[in-house]
This record gives structure tokens, sequence and C-alpha cells, in this order.
């Protein structure tokens, strides 16, 4: 018979165990936390990282009151990423799949994709859950990474978190919508669309928005921001002069990969743009983007064209930093007397940076054309995107002796393709009849800036050809006052860097200006 009462009790396989007392599971049980006074609690919710605030915010009613107090003295960074979630739901299976020996191409894919769509409605609920907690807060940052589908993704829900940051103390918003394409979803489904605001933010300062479409009626809610990032997106019907009327407090404006109407960037009135970036965007004609504009408080420009044409007009009297690269392979008259002026007019900028195509088209224009050096005479860095072809040394060469107070020179070396001589019948242009390894011997004069000012090199990309090891000899020999030298490259370029070092005595490798960084084997 048995027994109740005691100091033990049988289990579900009928062994003895110890009796808890009543009294213990009493302190057990009892919520000591909650206890605690609600500065402490405060504190100690200040600790955690967002995502175990939002789950703390579920134990009561009164920790959620904490978890907003907290929420709302801290100013957060709060940053939503689908596809990051999505990722890591699928990374078990794809290793199941991998220890079986299975191998499909597009298995990753689809196992994102799906795993994209079962997850969403925990996402949303996440995201409303943690939008509710900041509702009144000050907000630095709030990033969406959307892996959107026009035909099946919920727009409404997308549009309400919008309205949110619209509505709230938001100060820069993100909505990034090109994790769809990287999903598998459907490119020919239709682009996230922003939905029209009531009301400008007061509070928002930037706006960055990628793969989607923005219209004329959008800009009334953007009227006080200060910084637009437009990447892989369709502009419609509207101007950058409508732009600056829409937003009268717009400093910087940067345009990547986007689709815009032809006159775009033609603007009758004075712009108050501090910064200007126009990267790889296409018009209904192609690359072909016509620019005049009158920006006097201009300090930073960015082109990057698909087509240099003659109607390129920027007065910018205090811009100070100008970087332009042209992605083509082919040239004309029109384009070399295109860049040629383009570059005249911004002799008083403090730094410079030019791609492949732009020293070619030096290159030719300095030995055929007779062209007069064009002197920066403020300009003190000076970055240089070659692959140090042949085409390329008589441009190097020139655009150095443009620079006369030159402190600080930057080369980075990348894969550059040789220029099409279009107008030239397919001939190989005679100002290019030299031996490539003899060029730099052949510089007797080396330029003013290298004897008397340059102090600062960075060479990164380099892999030892001969070309390489030339130009950086000549300007170790030359530069008389030159400090730090940073060489980033290949493994095997080591050895060939001493070489050039006991090619000049060895003297810049003994004052340790001379400094390799192998970033690739």
């Amino acid at each position: 018979m048995e027994k109740f009462g005691g100091n033990s009790l049988r289990n579900v396989k009928g062994k003895l165990v110890p009796r808890r007392n009543k009294s213990k599971r009493a302190i057990e049980g009892r919520d000591y936390i909650s206890s605690l006074p609600h500065s402490i609690l405060i504190h100690i919710f200040s600790l955690l990282p967002l995502k175990d605030l939002v789950v703390t915010s579920l134990v009561s009613k009164q920790w959620e009151q904490l978890v907003m107090a907290v929420m709302s003295m801290i100013p957060s960074t709060i940053l939503f990423d689908e596809f990051d979630m999505a990722s890591k739901i699928i990374y078990a299976n794809i290793m199941i799949l991998q220890d079986y020996h299975i191998d499909f191409p597009q298995m990753h894919q689809f196992c994102l994709r799906y795993s994209i769509i079962a997850g969403s409605k925990k996402f949303t609920q996440f995201v409303n859950r943690t939008l509710n907690l900041h509702n009144g807060c000050t907000i630095k940052r709030l990033s969406f990474g959307l892996c959107y589908d026009g035909f099946n993704s919920n727009k409404e829900k997308i549009d309400k978190w919008f309205r949110f940051a619209m509505t709230n103390k938001v100060k820069k918003l993100e909505f990034d919508f090109s994790n769809g394409m990287a999903a598998g979803h459907d490119k020919m489904s239709p682009e996230y669309e922003l939905p029209p605001i009531q009301s400008a933010s007061r509070a928002l300062e930037s706006f960055s928005f990628k793969c989607g479409k923005i219209k004329m009626s959008n800009l009334g809610a953007f009227c006080y921001l200060q910084s637009l990032v437009l990447k892989l997106v369709s502009v419609v019907c509207f101007s950058i002069e409508d732009l600056v009327t829409k937003c009268p407090m717009l400093k910087s404006l940067k345009l990547e990969s986007c689709h815009i109407p032809l006159n775009f960037l033609i603007c009758r009135k004075d712009i108050m743009i501090e910064s200007l970036m126009v990267i790889s965007c296409y018009t209904p004609y192609g690359p072909i983007c016509p620019i005049d504009l009158s920006a006097p408080e201009l300090l930073i420009l960015t082109l990057e064209l698909g087509f240099l044409i003659a109607k390129i007009d920027i007065k910018a009297p205090k811009l100070i930093d100008i970087d332009i690269r042209v992605d083509e392979q082919h040239t004309d008259a029109a384009q070399r007397q295109a860049l040629v002026k383009f570059m005249g007019n911004y002799t008083h900028c403090e730094r410079l940076s030019l791609g492949s195509w732009c020293i070619q088209v030096l290159s030719y224009g300095v030995h055929i054309l007779q062209q007069a050096p064009i002197l920066f005479h403020k300009l003190t860095h000076l970055k240089l995107q070659v692959d140090f072809q042949k085409q390329e040394l008589p441009g190097i060469a020139y655009i150095m002796e443009c620079c006369p107070y030159m402190e600080s020179l930057t080369i980075d070396l990348t894969n550059s393709a040789a220029i099409r001589w279009g107008d030239l019948g397919g001939h190989f242009p005679i100002a290019f009849e030299f031996e490539a390894e003899q060029f730099w011997q052949s510089q007797v004069l080396p330029s003013v800036s290298l004897q008397y000012y340059l102090k600062e090199v960075k060479v990164s990309g380099i892999c030892g050809k001969s070309c390489e090891m030339s130009i950086l000899q000549f300007i170790l020999e030359n530069a008389k006052v030159l400090e730090p030298t940073y060489v980033y490259g290949v493994k095997n370029v080591a050895a060939k860097l001493v070489q050039v070092g006991d090619g000049i005595n060895g003297v810049y490798l003994q004052k340790n200006i001379l400094t390799f960084e192998c970033l690739y084997e």
C-alpha cells in the first residue's frame, strides 16, 4: 500500500524522488524582477538588443510600457532585412542536400523563394510589433530590405510602413526592394510605387530608395529633405527643376542606374545642391544624358556616363571635388573636344578623379591636337583609374603635368578596354608610336609637383607587370619630398618592389617609405 506525504514521491516510472515543499515552489515562482524600481529595469532593458526588447515587451503590459519608455529615451537604429531572415531559414536544408550529394543549380534560389513566402507572416508581425513600440519615438535610421514581388507581395502593408516613417520622427529612411530579384521573383512584375502622402515629414533628413518608381506627386512629402539617393529607380514625368522646387532644402542628390527623362538634368534656374552624383543613368534614348545646370553652391560632382556629349554644361564656381568616368570604348572628335572643354571649366577644383577613357582621350589630344596643359592651380589630390595600357601613358604624364601643386596621387589599377578611334578610319593614332617599356625613361623633365610637392602615393591592384614597375620607379626617383608610398597587390609583387628599391640604391626602402600589402594571392 502506497503512503502519501513524507519527503518523497514516486514518479511515473515508480522511482522515489524528493518532494519539493510549498515554500520552495512559492519562492521559485515569485516574480522578483518586476518588483525592481523602474529606473533599474529601464537601465537593464537599455542594454538589450532591439530584437530581445521586442520579445521582452510581450511578457506583460507593464514591461511593454517600460520597453516603450526605453525606446523613447534612446534614438534607435532599426534594420529589417527579409532576405537575411529567409537565408537563415533555408541554411539547414541546404546543408542536408549537400550531405546527400544532391546538386540542383536552382535549388538554393527555389528554397529561398519559398522560405520568404513561408516566413512573410512572421516577418510582418515582427515589423508591425517593432514599429508600434516606436510610435512617437525618435528613430535615427529606419531601413527596410524587402523581397518585393509586384504580383504576389502585399503592397498595402509596405505603404503602411512608409506612412509610419513619414508620420513619426524618422531621420534617415531606406527602402530597398532589390532583394526580390535575388530571390528569383518575376523580373516583369510591377515596380513598387511610393504611395501618396498628405503631409511632409519635418524630421526626415535623408531618403534612400532602391528598385521602384517615383512620381512628381510623391515629391511633396519630401519638402524638408536634405539628402536623396535613388538607385535602379524609374523617375516619372519630372525634372531636377521640379525636384529642387518641391524640395528646397535638398543638399545632396545621387542617381545611380536610374531611368530618367531625357531633359531631367536641364534646369533654367539656380539649384542649391552641394553634392551631385549621376552614375550610369539612362534616358529613353539610351545612355545619352544632356546636362545644363547652374549650381553656385555645388562642391562635389561625380559623373559616370555611358556617352559623353557636347551638351554638358555645369556652372559650379565653388566646385572642389570632381570625378568623371565614361563607360564606352569609342570616341570621336566631338567627344574629345567636349572632355577638354569640360575639364577646362574646373581648374579651380582641389580633388580630381579620372577614368581610363578620359586618360586615353587626353593622350591623343596632347600629342595630335597640341593641346596646351590645363593647369589646376588649387589641385592637391589626383586619382587615376587606369590599366597602364600604352594608350594611357601620355595621358598620365600630361595630367600629372597639369597639377603643379599635387600632394597626393592615387592609382587604382582596373581592367580597362582600349578605345576605338571611330573617326580615324580604324588606324591606330600616330601619337602612340612609341615603345611602352621605354616611355617613362623618356620623360626627362618631371613635373613641378614631383620635385617639390608630392608627399603621398597609393597604388592598388598592382600585379608586377613591367609597365607598373616602371612608373613606380619613375615616381620614386623623381619625387623629392615623398613621404609614404603604399602599394597593394598580389603576393609575388613584393620581391619586384625590392628590386625597384635596389635600382635606386634602396633609399626609399631604408626610409620605410615604400610599403607593400598583399590583398590577394
